[in-house]
C-alpha cells in the first residue's frame, strides 16, 4: 500500500469514526467498527456491510428488513448505496 493510499484509508477511518460517534456510538466502539470496516475494505472477498452505510437505513431502522442493527458488520442481500453516493452515468 502506498503512502497516498494509507493517508486516504486513515482519513476514511476518521470520517467513519466521527459519523458513528455523531450517531450515538461510544468513541471506543466507533473506533473499533471503523477498524473492522477498514479491514473489510482491504479484503475483496468480504462483502459485509453496516446498515448505517445503506440507502435503506433511515431513522435508525432498515426500511426493508425492519431491523435496527446500524453498527454491526453483516451480509445483506438488500444493501444499496445511498443516493448521494451513487455514480450517475449520463448517456
Amino acid at each position: 500500500m502506498s503512502i497516498e493510499e494509507l493517508i486516504k484509508a486513515a482519513k476514511r477511518h476518521d470520517r467513519r469514526m466521527q459519523a458513528f460517534i455523531a450517531a450515538g456510538l461510544p468513541p471506543d466502539k466507533a473506533y473499533d467498527l471503523a477498524d473492522e470496516m477498514l479491514d473489510r475494505d482491504l479484503d475483496i472477498c468480504d462483502d459485509r456491510r453496516v446498515c448505517f452505510e445503506c440507502g435503506h437505513f433511515q431513522n435508525l431502522l432498515c426500511n426493508v428488513t425492519r431491523t435496527s442493527s446500524p453498527f454491526k458488520l453483516h451480509e445483506c442481500p438488500s444493501f444499496v448505496l445511498p443516493e448521494k453516493n451513487r455514480v450517475q452515468i449520463k448517456i
